[in-house]
């Protein structure tokens, strides 16, 4: 699969997953994805958000209705630097397709990008605002009633299920709050494929140079 994009800051994304292996603070890091579950999305209106109770900062996404697999890519390292796994993004699935390109949500976003950012590169993006270390996709009607989601301890992330039934997946956010950019994966014919959330770790470092993909070690792609 062929990961582009134009746009200063998501540039930086697609160089780091041209490998499996990478520096993260000096530790050499690989990178794995998994499926999480799905989520139910009948609105029509993905919702991303901090998964306390509060929708500041949230970032919604116009989507055909439907149910879309989710999956996240974490990280650890060899040594006792990074022993515990660390989610480095978060993927829901719209379509199956090759071809991907990395670019702002655009008309797809029903929110508003981030207005004025101190840095340039920050143009035209959406973010997440996460407080609680934790961020949820999810149905924005669902989410609307009030129900909330309930979940236990959550290590990397984990499917849930709605009191209304449906399900929508909690993930923890990188190494803990902040705002993380929102994003789109387009096919070759300019349709969202996939919405991402990255939690800016990874993806920032370096390519280990030593290692690549024919090492044995699966590819972060999505």
């Amino acid at each position: 699969m062929t990961e582009r994009s134009e746009h200063p800051r998501l540039a930086r994304q697609v160089g780091a997953r041209q490998g499996a292996a990478y520096n993260y603070e000096g530790e050499r890091v690989m990178l794995r994805r998994d499926l999480v579950g799905a989520v139910d999305l009948p609105s029509g209106e993905l919702l991303v958000c901090d998964a306390g109770d509060s929708t500041d900062d949230s970032v919604s996404v116009r989507v055909s209705p439907g149910s879309y697999r989710v999956y996240v890519t974490s990280f650890r390292g060899e040594y006792a630097e990074v022993h515990e796994p660390i989610t480095a993004t978060l993927a829901v699935r719209l379509r199956e397709t090759g071809g991907i390109s990395f670019d702002p949500l655009g008309r797809h976003a029903i929110t508003p990008p981030v207005e004025d950012p101190d840095d340039p590169e920050d143009d035209q993006l959406h973010f997440v605002g996460v407080d609680s270390g934790l961020v949820c996709a999810v149905d924005r009607a669902a989410w609307s009633t009030g129900a909330g989601v309930s979940h236990g301890p959550i290590s990397i992330a984990e499917q849930v299920a709605l009191p209304d039934g449906s399900r929508a997946v909690v993930s923890s956010s990188g190494l803990g709050g902040g705002g993380y950019p929102v994003f789109g994966g387009f096919d070759l014919h300019g349709d969202l494929a996939v919405v991402y959330v990255s939690f800016d770790l990874v993806f920032e470092g370096e390519r280990d140079p030593s290692m690549g993909a024919e090492d044995g070690v699966p590819t972060a792609r999505y």
